[in-house]
Formats: structure tokens, C-alpha cells, sequence
């Protein structure tokens, strides 16, 4: 009798962690939300966009948006320990592709990421928003493909259009020099850009003698440990029409 009291309890308890192991593995379930925003403006925009798996099976039937005044969107029903891939696909903005990892977890969690979209517009000034040069240094500093690979993808998309690197010197003291270091740095992300598949009929590079007009060096010193240096842009130059 006892053995058989026994045997139950056993039973009932694989049954018990059987139930929620099921339960967890069909009702877990997360959301990515956030913001769009305008990579040049800094400011919030509406954009449709699709989600991807890692297979490349499109998630959602419909295409779906962000609000037009707040950039605010939400993604529901996605699956823990799955990769997935936001598309843009707004006329007006580069085609871009922004991975999500979402964490493996048996309960509802809700991942929180603002993504930056740059627009498609003759004439637009797409900054580099981390610098990847050492201060009067040409050569690209050591991490900074961590930067760039997300600019080269961008690039890779958007066949249709044609690019320029524009690199700005740190001061105003000496145009010879400043052209040769902006040249050579807007060479060395041309190369790189080109290394990771960029067309190169597609890039070109521009060195500039004299400072960013709107992010100019600052009048103040700077606090130790902090150091102005050169901005650098992609530059729209032209857009292949398309019939």
C-alpha cells in the first residue's frame, strides 16, 4: 500500500512539472518596444517596417508602423531564445535591418531598444555619431568596425544610392595639414566600407580644410580625458531613379 502511495506521489509530480513545462513553453511569450528616430534630426518619425526570423520567414502578414509623432512602436508575440530582424521599409528612409535578440526566459518580458534611421534624400548629411579616429590621427582606431559595420550595411542596401565620406579636421590652424589628414581619413573608411562589400562606384572620399560649421571645436577647454576631434559624415550625393 505504501509503495503504491508512493508510485502516486511520483507520478503526480512528473505530471505537475510536465503541466508547466507545456505551460511555459506555449504561453511564454515577449515584446520589443521603443522608439524610431530620425538619425540626422534626432527627432521621432513614423516608418513601416516588417520582422523577420532568423530563417528569413516574415514574422507579421501586414507591415507595421511607428507612430508619426511620438516614433513610439510595439512588437508583440515573440519567442524567447529566438533572433529577429526589424526591416525598414519606408520609402523616404535607407532600407535597414536591425537585429533583436530576445533572452530565453519561461515568462513575459518586455525588451526596450530605440532604433536610428537615416533619411533618403539628396543632399542629407548622415553623422557618425562616435568618432573612429584618435585625436589628429589618420588610421581607424582599434573597435570602431563596431561602429562602422552597421553604416557598411546600410550602404550594401541601398544600391540606388550614391555615397560620399566628408571628414573634418579638429581645428582651423593648418588647411595644408588638415586636407592631408581628412583625405587620409576618409580614404581609410572608404577602404574599409569597400572591405565589407560596399560597391566602390558607389563611395567616394572628401577631406575638408577647415572645421564642421555645425559642430564647430568647442570655445572652452574641454574637461581632462575629453578631446574635440574631427566629425565625420556619409553624404548622400545622388539617388538612382528607379522606373
Amino acid at each position: 500500500m505504501k509503495n503504491i502511495i508512493k508510485y502516486c506521489l511520483i507520478l503526480a509530480v512528473y505530471i505537475a512539472v510536465g503541466n508547466s513545462m507545456l505551460y511555459c513553453q506555449v504561453g511564454a511569450v515577449s515584446a520589443v518596444t521603443g522608439k524610431m528616430i530620425n538619425r540626422v534630426s534626432k527627432e521621432p518619425v513614423g516608418v513601416k517596417f516588417h520582422i523577420y526570423d532568423i530563417s528569413g520567414k516574415r514574422v507579421n502578414a501586414r507591415a507595421m508602423n511607428s507612430n508619426s509623432s511620438t516614433g513610439y512602436y510595439y512588437i508583440p508575440s515573440l519567442q524567447p531564445g529566438s533572433v529577429y530582424y526589424i526591416h525598414i521599409e519606408e520609402p523616404n528612409y535607407m532600407k535597414q535591418v536591425f537585429e533583436v535578440i530576445i533572452p530565453n526566459t519561461d515568462k513575459y518580458s518586455e525588451i526596450s531598444r530605440d532604433f536610428l534611421v537615416s533619411p533618403k534624400e539628396i543632399g542629407t548629411k548622415i553623422p557618425i555619431e562616435i568618432p573612429p579616429f584618435e585625436l589628429r590621427k589618420s588610421e581607424l582606431r582599434w573597435g570602431s568596425d563596431q561602429i562602422l559595420d552597421e553604416y557598411a550595411m546600410t550602404m550594401m542596401k541601398n544600391t540606388d544610392v550614391q555615397f560620399e565620406i566628408i571628414s573634418y579636421p579638429e581645428s582651423d590652424l593648418d588647411k595644408e595639414a588638415n586636407k592631408a589628414l581628412t583625405s587620409e581619413r576618409a580614404k581609410h573608411l572608404v577602404n574599409y566600407f569597400i572591405s565589407k562589400g560596399v560597391d566602390p562606384s558607389k563611395i567616394t572620399a572628401t577631406g575638408k580644410t577647415l572645421p564642421d560649421p555645425r559642430n564647430p571645436p568647442p570655445a572652452e577647454r574641454q574637461a581632462k580625458g575629453k578631446r574635440y576631434i574631427g566629425t565625420t559624415y556619409i553624404y548622400v550625393a545622388d539617388i538612382k531613379k528607379t522606373d
